[in-house]
Protein backbone atom coordinates (compact mmCIF):
# COMPACT_ATOMS: atom_id res chain seq x y z
CA UNK A 1 0.00 0.00 0.00
CA UNK A 2 1.27 3.46 -0.88
CA UNK A 3 2.44 5.80 1.85
CA UNK A 4 3.32 8.88 -0.23
CA UNK A 5 1.91 12.24 0.72
CA UNK A 6 -0.73 14.04 -1.24
CA UNK A 7 0.40 17.36 -2.68
CA UNK A 8 -1.77 20.45 -2.65
CA UNK A 9 -0.98 23.10 -5.24
CA UNK A 10 -2.29 26.60 -4.43
CA UNK A 11 -2.69 28.61 -7.63
CA UNK A 12 -2.91 32.40 -7.34
CA UNK A 13 -1.92 34.83 -10.05
CA UNK A 14 -0.25 37.35 -7.72
CA UNK A 15 -0.17 37.56 -3.92
CA UNK A 16 1.41 41.01 -3.84
CA UNK A 17 -1.77 43.16 -4.04
CA UNK A 18 -2.54 41.95 -0.48
CA UNK A 19 -6.28 42.33 -0.98
CA UNK A 20 -9.24 40.15 -0.05
CA UNK A 21 -8.41 37.43 -2.57
CA UNK A 22 -4.89 37.22 -1.19
CA UNK A 23 -6.28 37.00 2.34
CA UNK A 24 -8.27 33.96 1.20
CA UNK A 25 -5.14 32.40 -0.32
CA UNK A 26 -3.15 32.95 2.88
CA UNK A 27 -5.87 31.41 5.06
CA UNK A 28 -6.26 28.47 2.68
CA UNK A 29 -2.56 27.69 2.99
CA UNK A 30 -2.90 27.95 6.78
CA UNK A 31 -5.75 25.44 6.64
CA UNK A 32 -3.60 22.99 4.70
CA UNK A 33 -0.68 23.43 7.07
CA UNK A 34 -2.88 22.31 9.97
CA UNK A 35 -3.85 19.13 8.13
CA UNK A 36 -1.66 16.04 8.06
CA UNK A 37 0.20 14.36 5.20
CA UNK A 38 -0.02 17.25 2.73
CA UNK A 39 2.93 18.80 0.93
CA UNK A 40 2.07 22.35 -0.13
CA UNK A 41 3.19 24.09 -3.30
CA UNK A 42 2.41 27.57 -4.61
CA UNK A 43 1.99 28.44 -8.28
CA UNK A 44 2.03 32.15 -9.09
CA UNK A 45 2.89 34.49 -11.93
CA UNK A 46 4.82 36.93 -9.74
CA UNK A 47 7.47 36.27 -7.13
CA UNK A 48 5.92 36.98 -3.71
CA UNK A 49 7.17 40.21 -2.13
CA UNK A 50 7.72 39.01 1.42
CA UNK A 51 8.22 42.50 2.86
CA UNK A 52 4.89 43.62 1.43
CA UNK A 53 3.13 40.45 2.56
CA UNK A 54 4.54 40.69 6.09
CA UNK A 55 3.38 44.29 6.33
CA UNK A 56 -0.17 43.34 5.31
CA UNK A 57 -0.65 39.96 6.98
CA UNK A 58 1.91 39.89 9.78
CA UNK A 59 5.49 38.66 10.00
CA UNK A 60 4.72 35.45 11.91
CA UNK A 61 1.85 34.45 9.61
CA UNK A 62 3.80 34.98 6.38
CA UNK A 63 7.04 33.42 7.61
CA UNK A 64 5.19 30.34 8.87
CA UNK A 65 3.40 29.91 5.55
CA UNK A 66 6.52 30.15 3.40
CA UNK A 67 8.38 27.85 5.76
CA UNK A 68 5.83 25.14 4.95
CA UNK A 69 5.63 25.74 1.18
CA UNK A 70 7.80 23.07 -0.40
CA UNK A 71 8.11 24.69 -3.79
CA UNK A 72 7.09 27.86 -5.64
CA UNK A 73 6.23 27.17 -9.27
CA UNK A 74 6.19 29.96 -11.87
CA UNK A 75 2.89 30.31 -13.70
CA UNK A 76 4.38 31.03 -17.10
CA UNK A 77 1.22 31.27 -19.17
CA UNK A 78 -2.52 30.97 -19.07
CA UNK A 79 -3.74 27.48 -20.04
CA UNK A 80 -6.30 28.58 -22.62
CA UNK A 81 -8.55 25.90 -24.09
CA UNK A 82 -8.12 25.52 -27.85
CA UNK A 83 -5.67 28.40 -28.19
CA UNK A 84 -2.07 28.32 -29.39
CA UNK A 85 -1.01 31.34 -27.33
CA UNK A 86 -0.38 29.09 -24.34
CA UNK A 87 1.86 26.18 -23.51
CA UNK A 88 -0.98 24.81 -21.33
CA UNK A 89 0.38 26.64 -18.32
CA UNK A 90 3.13 24.13 -17.78
CA UNK A 91 5.09 24.93 -14.67
CA UNK A 92 5.89 21.44 -13.46
CA UNK A 93 2.89 21.32 -11.14
CA UNK A 94 0.59 19.02 -13.09
CA UNK A 95 2.97 16.07 -13.12
CA UNK A 96 4.52 14.58 -9.99
CA UNK A 97 6.30 11.29 -9.47
CA UNK A 98 4.52 8.86 -7.12
CA UNK A 99 2.23 11.55 -5.85
CA UNK A 100 -1.35 12.68 -6.20
CA UNK A 101 -2.15 16.36 -6.55
CA UNK A 102 -5.11 18.46 -5.50
CA UNK A 103 -5.19 21.89 -7.15
CA UNK A 104 -6.77 24.86 -5.36
CA UNK A 105 -7.26 28.03 -7.38
CA UNK A 106 -7.83 30.83 -4.86
CA UNK A 107 -8.14 33.49 -7.57
CA UNK A 108 -11.06 32.00 -9.47
CA UNK A 109 -12.67 35.35 -10.17
CA UNK A 110 -9.85 36.62 -12.41
CA UNK A 111 -7.75 33.55 -13.21
CA UNK A 112 -9.23 30.98 -15.63
CA UNK A 113 -7.04 28.05 -14.64
CA UNK A 114 -8.00 24.67 -16.06
CA UNK A 115 -6.02 21.57 -17.02
CA UNK A 116 -7.46 18.52 -18.83
CA UNK A 117 -7.26 16.17 -15.83
CA UNK A 118 -9.26 18.46 -13.52
CA UNK A 119 -12.43 17.14 -11.88
CA UNK A 120 -14.53 17.91 -8.82
CA UNK A 121 -12.50 15.34 -6.93
CA UNK A 122 -9.04 16.81 -7.58
CA UNK A 123 -9.59 20.53 -8.12
CA UNK A 124 -11.12 23.33 -6.04
CA UNK A 125 -11.87 26.83 -7.29
CA UNK A 126 -12.59 29.65 -4.85
CA UNK A 127 -14.54 31.97 -7.14
CA UNK A 128 -15.11 35.32 -5.47
CA UNK A 129 -17.34 36.34 -8.38
CA UNK A 130 -17.34 35.17 -12.02
CA UNK A 131 -16.06 38.49 -13.32
CA UNK A 132 -13.53 37.05 -15.80
CA UNK A 133 -16.25 35.61 -18.02
CA UNK A 134 -17.96 39.01 -18.18
CA UNK A 135 -14.70 40.79 -18.99
CA UNK A 136 -13.82 38.25 -21.68
CA UNK A 137 -17.25 38.57 -23.28
CA UNK A 138 -16.80 42.34 -23.37
CA UNK A 139 -13.22 41.95 -24.70
CA UNK A 140 -12.23 44.31 -21.91
CA UNK A 141 -8.86 46.00 -22.60
CA UNK A 142 -8.10 46.49 -18.89
CA UNK A 143 -8.50 42.76 -18.26
CA UNK A 144 -6.26 42.08 -21.23
CA UNK A 145 -3.73 44.48 -19.75
CA UNK A 146 -3.93 42.62 -16.45
CA UNK A 147 -3.11 39.31 -18.16
CA UNK A 148 -0.34 40.89 -20.23
CA UNK A 149 1.27 42.54 -17.20
CA UNK A 150 1.43 39.16 -15.52
CA UNK A 151 2.80 37.64 -18.76
CA UNK A 152 0.02 35.08 -18.68
CA UNK A 153 -0.70 35.58 -22.38
CA UNK A 154 1.76 36.29 -25.16
CA UNK A 155 1.46 38.38 -28.29
CA UNK A 156 1.97 35.77 -30.97
CA UNK A 157 4.25 33.92 -28.58
CA UNK A 158 6.81 36.75 -28.62
CA UNK A 159 6.00 38.65 -25.42
CA UNK A 160 8.26 38.02 -22.47
CA UNK A 161 9.15 39.47 -19.12
CA UNK A 162 11.88 41.47 -20.83
CA UNK A 163 9.38 43.48 -22.87
CA UNK A 164 9.28 47.14 -21.90
CA UNK A 165 6.10 48.90 -20.79
CA UNK A 166 5.73 50.74 -24.10
CA UNK A 167 5.58 47.45 -26.01
CA UNK A 168 3.06 46.05 -23.56
CA UNK A 169 0.89 49.14 -23.87
CA UNK A 170 1.01 48.76 -27.64
CA UNK A 171 -0.07 45.16 -27.24
CA UNK A 172 -3.01 46.24 -25.08
CA UNK A 173 -4.10 48.75 -27.70
CA UNK A 174 -3.79 46.16 -30.44
CA UNK A 175 -5.90 43.65 -28.55
CA UNK A 176 -8.27 45.98 -26.74
CA UNK A 177 -9.12 48.55 -29.41
CA UNK A 178 -8.95 46.57 -32.62
CA UNK A 179 -10.50 43.44 -31.11
CA UNK A 180 -8.54 41.32 -33.56
CA UNK A 181 -7.91 38.32 -31.33
CA UNK A 182 -11.40 36.89 -31.18
CA UNK A 183 -10.06 33.35 -30.79
CA UNK A 184 -8.20 34.33 -27.64
CA UNK A 185 -11.34 35.79 -26.04
CA UNK A 186 -13.26 32.66 -26.99
CA UNK A 187 -10.51 30.53 -25.49
CA UNK A 188 -10.57 32.43 -22.19
CA UNK A 189 -14.34 31.98 -21.95
CA UNK A 190 -14.10 28.28 -22.77
CA UNK A 191 -11.34 27.84 -20.18
CA UNK A 192 -13.35 29.62 -17.51
CA UNK A 193 -16.44 27.53 -18.14
CA UNK A 194 -14.35 24.34 -18.14
CA UNK A 195 -12.82 25.39 -14.80
CA UNK A 196 -16.26 25.86 -13.25
CA UNK A 197 -17.56 22.61 -14.72
CA UNK A 198 -14.60 20.48 -13.66
CA UNK A 199 -13.87 21.67 -10.13
CA UNK A 200 -15.54 21.96 -6.75
CA UNK A 201 -16.68 25.58 -6.55
CA UNK A 202 -16.48 27.60 -3.34
CA UNK A 203 -17.68 31.18 -3.15
CA UNK A 204 -18.11 33.92 -0.58
CA UNK A 205 -21.81 34.90 -0.55
CA UNK A 206 -25.26 34.05 -1.85
CA UNK A 207 -24.91 37.01 -4.22
CA UNK A 208 -21.81 35.47 -5.83
CA UNK A 209 -23.30 31.97 -5.71
CA UNK A 210 -26.31 33.10 -7.77
CA UNK A 211 -24.04 34.81 -10.30
CA UNK A 212 -21.94 31.66 -10.68
CA UNK A 213 -25.04 29.54 -11.23
CA UNK A 214 -26.14 31.85 -14.05
CA UNK A 215 -22.76 31.41 -15.71
CA UNK A 216 -22.80 27.64 -15.21
CA UNK A 217 -26.13 27.41 -17.02
CA UNK A 218 -24.09 28.01 -20.18
CA UNK A 219 -22.26 24.75 -19.62
CA UNK A 220 -24.10 22.08 -21.59
CA UNK A 221 -23.90 19.37 -18.98
CA UNK A 222 -26.80 17.41 -17.48
CA UNK A 223 -24.87 17.26 -14.22
CA UNK A 224 -24.49 21.02 -13.91
CA UNK A 225 -25.01 22.44 -10.46
CA UNK A 226 -28.59 22.66 -9.26
CA UNK A 227 -28.16 22.49 -5.49
CA UNK A 228 -27.44 25.83 -3.87
CA UNK A 229 -27.55 25.19 -0.15
CA UNK A 230 -24.77 26.90 1.85
CA UNK A 231 -22.04 24.81 3.45
CA UNK A 232 -23.25 22.67 6.29
CA UNK A 233 -22.18 19.75 8.44
CA UNK A 234 -23.63 17.19 6.03
CA UNK A 235 -21.44 14.22 5.03
CA UNK A 236 -18.33 15.40 3.13
CA UNK A 237 -19.01 13.33 0.02
CA UNK A 238 -22.39 15.00 -0.37
CA UNK A 239 -20.79 18.42 -0.77
CA UNK A 240 -18.76 17.38 -3.81
CA UNK A 241 -21.91 16.84 -5.87
CA UNK A 242 -23.63 20.07 -4.87
CA UNK A 243 -23.55 23.46 -6.51
CA UNK A 244 -21.30 26.32 -5.36
CA UNK A 245 -20.59 26.07 -1.64
CA UNK A 246 -20.83 29.33 0.29
CA UNK A 247 -17.88 29.77 2.65
CA UNK A 248 -17.37 33.43 3.59
CA UNK A 249 -13.74 34.58 3.52
CA UNK A 250 -11.67 34.79 6.69
CA UNK A 251 -11.89 37.96 8.75
CA UNK A 252 -9.79 38.57 11.85
CA UNK A 253 -12.90 39.55 13.76
CA UNK A 254 -11.48 38.89 17.23
CA UNK A 255 -8.37 40.91 16.48
CA UNK A 256 -10.35 43.90 15.22
CA UNK A 257 -12.87 43.69 18.05
CA UNK A 258 -10.12 43.70 20.64
CA UNK A 259 -8.30 46.55 18.92
CA UNK A 260 -11.13 48.97 18.19
CA UNK A 261 -14.64 48.03 19.35
CA UNK A 262 -14.47 50.00 22.61
CA UNK A 263 -12.21 52.75 21.28
CA UNK A 264 -12.19 56.08 23.13
CA UNK A 265 -10.52 57.76 20.14
CA UNK A 266 -13.63 57.84 17.93
CA UNK A 267 -14.46 61.09 16.21
CA UNK A 268 -16.80 62.10 13.39
CA UNK A 269 -14.72 60.50 10.63
CA UNK A 270 -15.96 58.38 7.73
CA UNK A 271 -13.59 55.56 6.78
CA UNK A 272 -13.15 54.05 3.30
CA UNK A 273 -10.96 50.95 2.90
CA UNK A 274 -10.24 49.90 -0.65
CA UNK A 275 -7.45 48.88 -2.95
CA UNK A 276 -6.71 51.71 -5.39
CA UNK A 277 -8.01 50.14 -8.61
CA UNK A 278 -10.57 51.35 -11.17
CA UNK A 279 -12.90 48.45 -10.40
CA UNK A 280 -13.32 49.68 -6.82
CA UNK A 281 -15.22 52.82 -7.89
CA UNK A 282 -13.43 55.10 -5.43
CA UNK A 283 -14.82 58.04 -7.42
CA UNK A 284 -18.08 57.39 -5.55
CA UNK A 285 -16.33 58.10 -2.26
CA UNK A 286 -15.02 61.40 -3.62
CA UNK A 287 -18.50 62.38 -4.82
CA UNK A 288 -19.92 61.48 -1.40
CA UNK A 289 -17.21 63.52 0.35
CA UNK A 290 -18.28 66.53 -1.72
CA UNK A 291 -21.85 66.13 -0.46
CA UNK A 292 -20.78 65.59 3.14
CA UNK A 293 -18.52 68.62 3.20
CA UNK A 294 -21.20 70.80 1.62
CA UNK A 295 -23.74 69.65 4.24
CA UNK A 296 -21.16 69.89 7.04
CA UNK A 297 -21.57 66.23 7.95
CA UNK A 298 -18.60 64.75 9.77
CA UNK A 299 -15.09 66.08 10.25
CA UNK A 300 -13.61 64.29 7.27
CA UNK A 301 -13.02 61.08 5.35
CA UNK A 302 -10.05 58.75 5.71
CA UNK A 303 -9.29 56.61 2.65
CA UNK A 304 -6.90 53.72 3.14
CA UNK A 305 -5.87 50.99 0.74
CA UNK A 306 -3.20 49.09 -1.11
CA UNK A 307 -1.51 50.45 -4.22
CA UNK A 308 0.29 48.40 -6.86
CA UNK A 309 2.72 50.10 -9.28
CA UNK A 310 0.49 49.41 -12.29
CA UNK A 311 -2.38 51.28 -10.58
CA UNK A 312 -0.41 54.48 -10.01
CA UNK A 313 -2.25 56.35 -12.77
CA UNK A 314 -5.62 55.59 -11.18
CA UNK A 315 -4.29 56.69 -7.79
CA UNK A 316 -3.11 59.97 -9.34
CA UNK A 317 -6.56 60.37 -10.87
CA UNK A 318 -8.12 60.08 -7.40
CA UNK A 319 -5.69 62.64 -5.97
CA UNK A 320 -6.53 65.02 -8.82
CA UNK A 321 -10.25 64.59 -8.11
CA UNK A 322 -9.66 65.47 -4.45
CA UNK A 323 -7.82 68.61 -5.49
CA UNK A 324 -10.35 69.62 -8.16
CA UNK A 325 -13.29 69.12 -5.79
CA UNK A 326 -11.49 71.19 -3.13
CA UNK A 327 -11.47 68.31 -0.65
CA UNK A 328 -7.86 68.45 0.44
CA UNK A 329 -8.99 69.67 3.88
CA UNK A 330 -11.65 66.94 4.15
CA UNK A 331 -10.20 63.75 2.62
CA UNK A 332 -7.03 62.09 3.88
CA UNK A 333 -5.42 59.33 1.81
CA UNK A 334 -3.30 56.55 3.34
CA UNK A 335 -1.49 54.14 1.00
CA UNK A 336 -0.27 50.61 1.72
CA UNK A 337 -1.15 50.78 5.39
CA UNK A 338 0.08 48.07 7.73
CA UNK A 339 -2.29 45.98 9.84
CA UNK A 340 -1.50 48.14 12.88
CA UNK A 341 -2.11 51.36 10.93
CA UNK A 342 -5.46 50.04 9.74
CA UNK A 343 -6.55 49.31 13.31
CA UNK A 344 -5.49 52.80 14.31
CA UNK A 345 -7.67 54.29 11.55
CA UNK A 346 -10.66 52.17 12.56
CA UNK A 347 -10.28 53.28 16.17
CA UNK A 348 -10.73 56.88 15.01
CA UNK A 349 -13.73 56.35 12.72
CA UNK A 350 -17.44 56.13 13.45
CA UNK A 351 -18.82 55.19 10.03
CA UNK A 352 -17.55 52.92 7.26
CA UNK A 353 -18.55 53.74 3.66
CA UNK A 354 -18.28 51.19 0.84
CA UNK A 355 -18.19 52.84 -2.61
CA UNK A 356 -18.50 49.80 -4.92
CA UNK A 357 -21.95 48.48 -5.91
CA UNK A 358 -21.99 44.73 -6.46
CA UNK A 359 -19.09 43.93 -4.14
CA UNK A 360 -19.02 40.10 -3.97
CA UNK A 361 -18.49 40.05 -0.18
CA UNK A 362 -16.56 42.93 1.36
CA UNK A 363 -13.87 41.83 3.81
CA UNK A 364 -13.14 45.46 4.65
CA UNK A 365 -16.83 45.93 5.50
CA UNK A 366 -16.69 43.00 7.92
CA UNK A 367 -13.44 44.29 9.44
CA UNK A 368 -14.99 47.71 10.00
CA UNK A 369 -18.12 46.19 11.53
CA UNK A 370 -15.95 44.06 13.83
CA UNK A 371 -14.35 47.30 14.95
CA UNK A 372 -17.71 48.85 15.77
CA UNK A 373 -18.11 51.18 12.78
CA UNK A 374 -21.58 51.59 11.30
CA UNK A 375 -21.48 50.22 7.72
CA UNK A 376 -23.09 52.24 4.94
CA UNK A 377 -23.04 50.00 1.86
CA UNK A 378 -24.74 49.77 -1.58
CA UNK A 379 -28.07 47.96 -1.71
CA UNK A 380 -26.64 45.35 -4.10
CA UNK A 381 -23.78 42.98 -3.28
CA UNK A 382 -22.62 40.12 -1.12
CA UNK A 383 -22.70 42.28 2.00
CA UNK A 384 -26.50 41.96 1.95
CA UNK A 385 -25.90 38.58 3.61
CA UNK A 386 -24.81 40.32 6.80
CA UNK A 387 -25.48 44.09 6.61
CA UNK A 388 -29.04 45.02 7.70
CA UNK A 389 -31.21 46.81 5.16
CA UNK A 390 -31.32 50.02 7.18
CA UNK A 391 -27.60 50.54 6.48
CA UNK A 392 -27.87 50.11 2.68
CA UNK A 393 -28.06 53.07 0.32
CA UNK A 394 -29.57 53.49 -3.14
CA UNK A 395 -27.97 56.85 -3.96
CA UNK A 396 -25.10 58.94 -2.67
CA UNK A 397 -27.62 61.46 -1.32
CA UNK A 398 -29.23 58.60 0.61
CA UNK A 399 -25.82 57.51 1.85
CA UNK A 400 -25.15 61.03 3.15
CA UNK A 401 -28.41 60.97 5.09
CA UNK A 402 -27.61 57.59 6.63
CA UNK A 403 -24.11 58.71 7.58
CA UNK A 404 -25.52 61.81 9.28
CA UNK A 405 -27.56 59.54 11.57
CA UNK A 406 -24.86 56.88 11.99
CA UNK A 407 -22.42 59.38 13.48
CA UNK A 408 -24.66 59.37 16.58
CA UNK A 409 -24.81 55.57 16.99
CA UNK A 410 -24.61 54.38 20.59
CA UNK A 411 -22.05 51.92 21.92
CA UNK A 412 -24.81 49.32 22.22
CA UNK A 413 -25.56 49.68 18.51
CA UNK A 414 -21.86 49.34 17.72
CA UNK A 415 -21.69 46.18 19.83
CA UNK A 416 -24.65 44.72 17.96
CA UNK A 417 -23.05 45.54 14.60
CA UNK A 418 -19.81 43.86 15.66
CA UNK A 419 -21.70 40.74 16.75
CA UNK A 420 -23.26 40.45 13.26
CA UNK A 421 -19.94 39.37 11.73
CA UNK A 422 -18.50 37.32 14.56
CA UNK A 423 -19.00 34.09 12.57
CA UNK A 424 -16.64 35.27 9.82
CA UNK A 425 -13.55 34.18 11.72
CA UNK A 426 -10.35 32.69 10.37
CA UNK A 427 -11.02 29.58 12.46
CA UNK A 428 -14.42 28.98 10.88
CA UNK A 429 -13.02 29.52 7.39
CA UNK A 430 -10.15 27.14 8.05
CA UNK A 431 -12.41 24.41 9.39
CA UNK A 432 -14.84 24.75 6.48
CA UNK A 433 -12.04 24.55 3.92
CA UNK A 434 -10.48 21.61 5.73
CA UNK A 435 -13.69 19.61 5.55
CA UNK A 436 -14.00 20.07 1.80
CA UNK A 437 -10.31 19.34 1.23
CA UNK A 438 -10.54 16.22 3.40
CA UNK A 439 -13.55 15.04 1.40
CA UNK A 440 -11.56 15.33 -1.81
CA UNK A 441 -8.45 13.79 -0.28
CA UNK A 442 -10.42 10.74 0.75
CA UNK A 443 -11.35 10.28 -2.90
CA UNK A 444 -7.74 10.79 -4.00
CA UNK A 445 -6.34 8.38 -1.41
CA UNK A 446 -8.96 5.78 -2.18
CA UNK A 447 -8.05 5.83 -5.87
CA UNK A 448 -4.35 5.64 -5.00
CA UNK A 449 -4.73 2.82 -2.53
CA UNK A 450 -3.67 4.98 0.40
CA UNK A 451 -5.35 4.18 3.69
CA UNK A 452 -7.28 7.07 5.16
CA UNK A 453 -9.09 7.86 8.34
CA UNK A 454 -11.92 10.33 8.14
CA UNK A 455 -11.32 13.43 10.24
CA UNK A 456 -13.79 15.93 11.56
CA UNK A 457 -13.37 19.44 10.17
CA UNK A 458 -16.78 20.91 10.91
CA UNK A 459 -17.44 24.64 10.90
CA UNK A 460 -18.40 26.02 14.28
CA UNK A 461 -20.75 28.71 13.03
CA UNK A 462 -23.10 29.59 10.21
CA UNK A 463 -21.49 30.75 7.00
CA UNK A 464 -23.83 33.67 6.47
CA UNK A 465 -25.96 35.70 8.83
CA UNK A 466 -29.25 37.17 7.75
CA UNK A 467 -29.49 40.32 9.80
CA UNK A 468 -32.40 41.90 7.99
Amino acid sequence: MKTSKVKANIVHSDLNPCGGAEQVAIATIQALIEMEDIDIELTTARTPNLLRLRSAFGVETVDTIFKHIKRINPLRSLPVVGNNYSDAGRSGVDVHDNCDVITINTHGDMLPYYLPHFSRTNAITYCHYPIAIELAQAQDPDYLGYLLNLDLIKMGGKASKDDDNENKNNNILLFGKQRRNFSLWQGIQATYLAMLKHSTIITNSTFSRDAILKVMCKVEDPEKAVTTTPFSSSPPGHQLNCGPVVIPPPVNVKEFRNAALYSVERDDFIVVISRFHPSKKIENAIALATLLKKQRIGKGMIMAGGLMPEDRSYYNHILEMIKTCELSDYVRVKVNVTADMLKSILRKGKVYFHPMPGEPFGISTAEAMSSGLVPIVPKIGGHTDFVPERYRYESLEGAADKISLALYASQNERNTISDMVISFSRMNYVKSIQQIVESILQEVRAKSGVSTVARSYLPKAKTAADSK
